[in-house]
């Protein structure tokens, strides 16, 4: 999805903010773990989509990886330390 999702290209664009990547459709073979946690896989898939957008929109000069690498990190199953060192980095 991290390939797939393409960050705001304008303020019109951001206004409108069509999620493309976690529609209902697409969603629909998740359903069954709705009934484990506390949120949603739509509420969780929305937020991952948003996430990447956000980090998409970071000027070039200066390009943001914390969340792809920190989700990166989760699918790769690595220690905890490493994740959350990845989930507080700063600067």
């Amino acid at each position: 999805m991290y390939d797939r999702v393409k960050g705001f290209e304008c303020a019109e664009d951001r206004d409108k903010c069509e999620l493309t990547e976690t529609t209902e459709a697409k969603l629909k073979e998740f359903e069954p773990l709705n009934q484990y946690g506390e949120y949603s896989v739509e509420f969780i898939g929305h937020l991952i989509e948003l996430m990447v957008k956000m980090e998409k929109n970071m000027p070039p000069e200066k390009p943001a990886r914390v969340f792809k690498e920190l989700m990166d990190s989760m699918i790769k199953e690595d220690e905890i330390f490493v994740i959350v060192s990845k989930a507080t980095q700063i600067g």
